[in-house]
């Protein structure tokens, strides 16, 4: 979407930022009165949520973002924010607990397949089942993603699994023949499964 001049000159300097900060302060006031008549109302917890995240305040954010989840558990959004600032934290098991939740509500939310991998990576010994699960699943939801291709075909780079690996990659070069990474990718793996191939022999 295109942004008017007036979203793209937002921060040029000191005075834009104080006004940024006047107008999160100012949106924070009236969220938090509207909290006040209806606890309950789950799109005003969500903005609220935001608005803290905004400002930096995560404790607040977070305890908000419980507070949207416990007036209506449904919104993958407000799992996948509150995931953000989890991680963000350190606490690495509750933000996938949290990720895992967001893609259980839209299994078509890309960001979140991407945040969870990249957390399940960070220690692949303990979540690679986990992570070839996600994969697996992300191709299926997007069968033509060439990203999701290639990062399956890198986690089975990772385990040396070379013939899962080149056919992942072989998938990505077929949705897109120009995708120069899975076919430097691909070269690296067809050596190193000719090198295992023939010390197999021997």
């Amino acid at each position: 979407m295109a942004r008017s001049d007036s979203d793209r000159h937002v921060d040029a300097g000191p005075g834009s930022r104080f006004f940024i900060s006047t107008t999160l302060v100012s949106a924070s006031r009236a969220l938090e009165t509207a909290y006040a008549w209806h606890p309950l109302e789950v799109n005003n917890n969500y903005e609220l949520g935001n608005v803290y995240a905004r400002m930096g305040d995560r404790d607040k954010a977070l305890a908000m973002y419980q507070r949207a989840l416990d007036a209506n558990a449904g919104y993958d959004e407000i799992y996948f924010n509150r995931a953000t600032m989890l991680m963000q934290e350190g606490h690495n098991a509750e933000a996938i607990a949290n990720y895992k939740m967001c893609l259980a509500i839209n299994p078509l939310s890309q960001q979140a397949y991407n945040a969870v991998a990249g957390l399940y990576f960070k220690d692949l010994a303990h979540y690679a089942s986990d992570v070839e699960a996600l994969y697996r699943q992300g191709v299926r939801v997007f069968p033509g993603d060439k990203d999701m291709w290639n990062n399956l075909g890198y986690l089975y780079t990772q385990e040396q699994q070379w013939e899962k690996a080149a056919q992942a990659y072989q998938q990505a070069l077929a949705i897109d023949p120009q995708f120069d990474l899975a076919r430097r990718n691909l070269a690296v793996v067809l050596v190193k499964k000719k090198a295992s191939n023939g010390a197999s022999k021997h």
